[in-house]
């Protein structure tokens, strides 16, 4: 394994591992505030299958980085190796945010501005992979498992939960 290999593996796992972590303070608390924001039933039950579904496609996309490292040749990967893991990172470090965050909404009653821009950059920064790795003609399964992790993080979380949490109001 190489030094990139090596590189996106730790930041990927180390983060990975701090954001499943993070949630614990949203397990614990979840019985004193609707963390759902009043989202339906039946659209909590689809988002819980398209987080399935992003967790698989994020472990599918570093595994394949890791096992069939990409070139990158053309496009925003090819200007460094650090790019890549510091997108994962930004990724990783927002997700593990958001929790903190919005938990300090609800208990703390801090403004909600910050738990609404950490979801924006993770939308964001889940984009710019998508484009790097078509920049850089991806295998269509990388793709796949990037598109998959999409769906959760450029629309499910910083669109329509999003939404939902800036009218709700946190301090019931």
């Amino acid at each position: 394994m190489n030094s990139k290999q090596i590189t996106l593996l730790s930041v990927a796992g180390a983060g990975g591992l701090a954001v499943l972590a993070s949630y614990a303070l949203i397990v614990k608390d979840y019985k004193n505030h609707d963390y759902w924001v009043g989202i339906p039933e039946s659209s909590k039950r689809l988002f819980y299958v398209f987080w399935l579904l992003a967790a698989i496609g994020f472990v599918w996309y570093i595994v394949n980085q890791v096992v069939f490292p990409s070139q990158d040749k053309a496009g925003l990967f090819s200007h460094g190796s650090w790019i890549r893991p510091t997108i994962i990172g930004v990724i990783l470090l927002c997700s593990l945010l958001w929790s903190i965050f919005v938990f300090m909404t609800f208990n703390k009653q801090w403004s909600k501005v910050w738990t609404s821009i950490v979801l924006v950059i993770v939308g964001l920064s889940t984009l710019l992979l998508l484009a790097g790795e078509a920049e850089a003609q991806a295998p269509w399964h990388r793709i796949l498992g990037l598109m998959l992790f999409a769906m959760t993080t450029v629309l499910i979380d910083p669109v329509m939960w999003n939404s939902k949490f800036i009218l709700y109001p946190t301090n019931k």
